[in-house]
């Protein structure tokens, strides 16, 4: 069904795969200028998510979404997890909506989510009943 290969760090722009998640904290504040994957080896038919939140708009993803990828930045993970945490610490339900707020409010602005034309799309919720959040800068 789907195909996945591992290669040794300095091999990763060889890769050549349609998904791209970087897990690492390459590119995470305060060293916001590195990426992990160089911009010449990414293709826009490669969809990009960096799990990175801080910044939310990464290296990474601006040179995606300049490559004509599809970018997805970490904010929306972050959020989920959060709440999924609160929750089962407390046996409570999380309030989604606070939890993105307040930390739309606290890193300066709305996840990155960038459209395949390198253009401020609504990003998909990371819940039902929720029509998204948008990449535009927070001007707070």
């Amino acid at each position: 069904l789907f195909e996945c290969s591992v290669r040794p760090w300095e091999d990763r722009s060889a890769a050549g795969g349609k998904i791209l998640i970087n897990c690492t904290s390459v590119g995470m504040w305060p060293d916001a200028d590195a990426s992990a994957m160089p911009a010449e080896a990414l293709r826009p038919d490669t969809v990009v998510f960096d799990t990175v939140y801080r910044p939310q708009e990464t290296r990474l993803l601006v040179d995606a979404a300049a490559c004509g990828c599809t970018a997805v930045g970490g904010l929306g993970m972050f959020v989920r997890q959060a709440a999924r945490q609160f929750e089962y610490w407390t046996q409570q339900p999380a309030d989604y909506a606070r939890i993105l707020e307040v930390m739309v409010k606290t890193l300066g602005g709305p996840g990155m989510c960038i459209d395949s034309l390198n253009e401020k799309a609504t990003c998909p919720s990371p819940w039902k009943g929720d029509e998204g959040t948008t990449g535009a800068k927070s001007e707070e």
